[in-house]
């Protein structure tokens, strides 16, 4: 039976992909209580919502909005729009409003639809590219699990997020080292307890792709 407004599609779809009330408002960076008007049809989400609704569930803004039945397999010529973001805060749920610059229509066999992946825009202290300038950028998957030797986003003592290769050296140290290794950026260890894992690198590209 098709569900006739966007809070009953809303609500289907949640309890489709398994999550309760309380995950998916974590998800969104919205109060549960929001998500439950949201639900009810006693408040209308804007657009940057719908958005955030529809890269979670994997369906169309037009299918949350008009509820038009959609093929995703022909969305975007197989493609799915992911954030691109400024930076990658040690606290924050990354894919915020201030944060997001624009979306990314990224090819389906790039992402697993059970993960969140943002783009992120390397910086010189990333130390990744010799050229600082040249318009480079990281598709992230956002964990905060990392095997050794993985390049993770990483926040040292609160700080937003550097690109850095990550080797956990005992119980209690974890060396970061630059991808990109110069005597001015040399590995460093730190405490564990000072470093937070935000997501692990899958992909670099460089240039004018995005």
């Amino acid at each position: 039976m098709e569900n006739n407004s966007i809070g009953e599609r809303l609500a289907q779809l949640r309890l489709k992909h398994g999550l309760s009330q309380a995950e998916l408002a974590k998800k969104l960076n919205i109060s549960q209580s929001t998500l439950a008007m949201y639900e009810t049809n006693k408040r209308e989400p804007n657009l940057y919502i719908i958005e955030k609704f529809s890269y979670i569930f994997m369906v169309s803004t037009d299918y949350l909005i008009l509820g038009k039945d959609f093929d995703i397999n022909t969305f975007l010529n197989h493609k799915w729009g992911v954030p691109k973001v400024t930076e990658i805060p040690c606290e924050d749920y990354i894919i915020s409003q201030n944060n997001v610059e624009s979306y990314f229509n990224t090819p389906l066999s790039w992402i697993d639809s059970n993960s969140e992946y943002v783009w992120y825009g390397i910086k010189k202290e990333d130390s990744i590219t010799v050229d600082s300038d040249n318009n480079s950028w990281v598709l992230i998957r956002l964990t905060s699990d990392v095997k050794n030797g993985e390049m993770a986003a990483v926040c040292v003592n609160g700080n937003t997020a550097i690109l850095r290769r990550v080797w956990n050296i005992s119980e209690d140290l974890i060396m970061l080292i630059p991808y990109l290794q110069t005597k001015s950026i040399p590995p460093v260890l730190y405490q564990k307890d000072t470093i937070k894992i935000r997501g692990i690198v899958e992909m670099l590209i460089t240039g004018t792709f995005l």
